[in-house]
């Protein structure tokens, strides 16, 4: 498997919830366990090529997980509806919220794009969401990133993910 195109890159994986950012390396190991290519004379080894990952952010974001009323403490404004239920602003402060947390992650994205060294980004993000923080990602980042995965990936291990790269 050639793992060199991940070489000093940086792997982003999100969803509404929860940001990881990992920094990618292509690194060549000694294998000591005996096989058909270990010279039993010498002992030596076999060379094995693997990706290390270096996390740099794993950020939650716990508003994503609460119910509306756990943020609004206040009722005032809202009246009782044609069938008993609630009307009032509930939509609408769902849609703020939901912004805000796009703003807040694409910032954190930003940030981690401008202080690192790399040579290209991977993204991995909840399909619904992932084309708006591309979007508020800053253009002068944009030339490097080389593929993005619109999925929700964030629960699996980034050695799972970078393979969803390789297909």
């Amino acid at each position: 498997m050639n793992l060199e195109k991940f070489d000093n890159s940086l792997l982003i994986v999100g969803n509404l919830g929860e940001l990881k950012i990992f920094k990618v390396k292509d690194e060549l190991d000694i294998s000591h366990k005996d096989d058909f290519h270990t010279s039993h004379k010498h002992h030596k080894g076999k060379l094995v090529e693997h990706l290390s990952f270096n996390e740099l952010c794993d950020e939650e974001f716990i508003e994503s997980h609460k119910k509306l009323s756990e943020l609004v403490t206040d009722k005032q404004g809202h009246f009782e509806g044609k069938f008993g239920s609630e009307s009032g602003d509930g939509p609408k402060i769902e849609l703020e919220i939901e912004e805000k947390l796009i703003d807040l992650i694409s910032k954190h994205i930003n940030s981690v794009l401008a202080k690192e060294s790399y040579k290209r980004w991977y993204f991995v993000f909840d399909k619904e969401y992932a084309n708006r923080i591309l979007n508020k990602i800053d253009d002068t980042y944009k030339s490097k990133l080389a593929k993005a995965i619109e999925e929700n990936l964030v629960k699996k291990a980034p050695q799972e993910i970078v393979e969803e790269f390789l297909d």
